[in-house]
């Protein structure tokens, strides 16, 4: 694991915590409840931009 991650004390998720994370980023803000859709997107999409957060992260320290 990246040293820089671990001295922020943060750690990896759990599956459950991860899935209620998701859970709640994809609640309609105005009703509270789930939206139904198709998620496969949203996680697609999701990745897509913790892989660049990662890449920028590893750019700025060097």
């Amino acid at each position: 694991m990246d040293p820089k991650w671990k001295a922020q004390g943060t750690k990896p998720l759990s599956a459950e915590e991860a899935v209620r994370l998701l859970g709640e980023f994809l609640k309609d803000p105005n009703t509270g409840k789930a939206v139904q859709r198709d998620i496969r997107k949203d996680i697609s999409g999701l990745h897509k931009a913790m892989e660049k957060l990662c890449a920028s992260n590893k750019n700025n320290d060097s």
